[in-house]
């Protein structure tokens, strides 16, 4: 793709047209979106959507003494839903303009300068699909949208069961960090959250805490949990015994 500028010798001709530096760019993207490493990350990430309805089924018969079989056709159509929304999102990419803005400086820097073609295509192909440790653009991506499409798929399912089997109590399990959030750390600690008084714990994270999503209730929390790309999650047990609970 590099050769649509006037190269020589493994090299480009000095060149300002900047035009095609901005158009170039976009294509890259564009091409890296179909290509092979992008579709693998794709499946692979995709697949942990199975892991999640299997991680659900152990914890319950394990903690709550229930199986989820009953329940499996409704999770199916909610896991179809998800996934095609978030197959949608993962080839609708806004990658955030300080990113574009490096690739294209760097693009039309070498292209001006008359640097070498293959150390140019090595950099944005590290840039964008990673390599060498390296993480690049579109794996973050993935990564993103992917996770956030699971808790939400996870949330959703933890809703279904505390309604079906009527589970008084959520268990917020999940590790804390130095940046974690005032309502995460302070229901983490507390492990065992009251159905009943999920309206006053929401009302205290959104004047007390941050980050949380508008819009929260007692009926979506585990959805949402602590707000925007929270990593916590919220499972129902008809006790708050630490019995079979995992840490996280």
């Amino acid at each position: 793709m590099l050769l649509e500028f006037d190269t020589k010798g493994g090299f480009f001709v000095k060149s300002k047209d900047f035009v095609k530096v901005n158009r170039q760019v976009e294509d890259i993207f564009n091409q890296s979106l179909t290509g092979s490493d992008y579709q693998a990350n794709i499946k692979d990430f995709l697949s942990e959507f199975d892991t999640v309805d299997k991680v659900n089924e152990s914890f319950h018969n394990q903690t709550n003494d229930i199986s989820l079989k009953g329940l499996s056709k409704e999770f199916a159509q909610i896991k179809e839903v998800v996934i095609n929304e978030t197959q949608k999102a993962l080839y609708t990419i806004n990658i955030d303009q300080a990113t574009v803005q490096l690739l294209k400086d760097t693009l039309r820097n070498n292209v001006y300068l008359g640097a070498s073609i293959g150390q140019t295509r090595e950099f944005l192909r590290q840039e964008i699909l990673g390599g060498n440790g390296s993480v690049g653009i579109l794996e973050r991506h993935v990564t993103q949208v992917t996770r956030d499409s699971l808790y939400g798929y996870d949330g959703m399912v933890q809703s279904i069961i505390a309604d079906k089997f009527d589970m008084p109590y959520y268990a917020y399990l999940g590790s804390l960090k130095e940046d974690s959030r005032p309502q995460c750390v302070r229901w983490v600690k507390e492990r065992f959250l009251q159905r009943s008084t999920l309206e006053k714990e929401i009302e205290w994270a959104d004047n007390e805490g941050s980050g949380m999503r508008k819009g929260t209730t007692p009926e979506n929390f585990a959805i949402y949990r602590g707000g925007w790309n929270c990593r916590h999650q919220a499972r129902p047990v008809f006790k708050p015994l630490a019995k079979n609970m995992p840490k996280k």
